[in-house]
């Protein structure tokens, strides 16, 4: 069997978080107590385990490609035989045409796009109104009780609380433009001290379990040591537990201390996570090979939001912001 962290090392995206889970997939695996079923991989979805991100890569169901893989002077292409659409970061009005890679949820027709967790034929936990499409154009639904969803791309407009869509397609393969982390990242150099190495070699379904005990901080993927590092403000064996239900390989442990780089990054994920500011999902520290920062989910990448989460965060913190709804160039 192909070690997950070895696919990972040789994905290098422009930004591994930027990977986007299906929360009906995970629900669907929850159901069958074997997570390891992925289907596709294309929906956003906050608070991504890395475990989860291992899984996506190892099995190739990649939906999101950096942009430099794409050709430069066109919009759109075809890559390895896959229909390729262009999407950007880029701070744009909401007047803005955009697309977003999506699962669109409704009864008789589709009035929600699901942004957060998603149990068939219940309620999402966060998501945005959707008018403009019907079910008769989405014919690759599929349908729980009264309920249906599917996984979808689409084109329209964002006006801060609803998507009108003038398109609605399969998904197939979204370019994006590098996200940009302002200021420069932090060292990503001994942020915590090994305090307990894991093995986790337990027999349950990688990704099974997502990450979450009381205390748990951070946790990202040491690239050069093929380490999954987690960082706890709580008691060790609850983290050894947590860890070895979450992951396969090898695990570093230990107690986040309350000053350094690491520190400081957490606390702005807290600030902003209690700030509940209009427009963000969710924020999370982000560890890559060049350099740790915090990674920023909005709904739209629109003027004066960078500038808010900055006064809430701190504007010393470097951070790199990822739309739910990207810019059509």
């Amino acid at each position: 069997m192909t070690d997950p962290l070895d696919e990972l090392m040789e994905l290098k995206p422009t930004h591994a978080s930027a990977l986007l889970i299906d929360p009906v997939d995970r629900a669907e695996r929850a159901q069958r107590s074997a997570r390891g079923a992925r289907r596709r991989a294309n929906v956003l979805l906050t608070a991504m385990s890395v475990a989860a991100l291992a899984l996506v890569v190892a099995l190739g169901a990649l939906f999101l490609r950096p942009t430099e893989a794409m050709p430069a002077t066109t919009p759109s292409a075809v890559v390895s035989g896959i229909p390729v659409i262009k999407g950007s970061i880029a701070v744009a009005p909401y007047s803005a045409q955009r697309v977003g890679v999506a699962l669109i949820v409704g009864g008789s027709q589709p009035d929600q796009v699901c942004l957060g967790a998603y149990t068939p034929g219940e309620t999402c936990s966060k998501a945005v109104k959707l008018t403009g499409i019907n079910w008769s154009m989405v014919p690759w639904r599929e349908t729980t009780g009264s309920t249906s969803y599917a996984r979808v791309f689409l084109f329209g407009t964002f006006d801060g609380t609803t998507f009108s869509a003038s398109k609605v397609t399969e998904p197939t393969t979204l370019e994006f433009d590098p996200v940009t982390v302002s200021p420069a990242a932090l060292s990503a150099t001994s942020l915590i001290t090994c305090e307990v190495k894991v093995n986790a070699d337990s027999t349950v379904a990688i990704g099974n379990e997502p990450l979450d005990f009381p205390g748990l901080e951070a946790y990202w993927v040491d690239v050069d040591a093929k380490t999954f590092m987690v960082a706890t403000s709580g008691d060790l064996g609850v983290a050894v537990t947590a860890t070895k239900k979450a992951f396969i390989g090898p695990v570093c442990i230990g107690t986040l201390s309350p000053n350094g780089p690491l520190a400081e990054l957490v606390t702005a994920v807290k600030k902003l996570k209690a700030a509940k500011l209009d427009g963000v999902i969710d924020a999370e520290v982000s560890v890559l090979p060049s350099g740790a920062s915090i990674q920023v989910s909005v709904l739209a990448n629109v003027p004066g939001l960078g500038e808010r989460i900055a006064e809430v965060a701190g504007t010393s913190i470097p951070m790199g912001i990822v739309p739910a709804f990207y810019v059509v160039p």
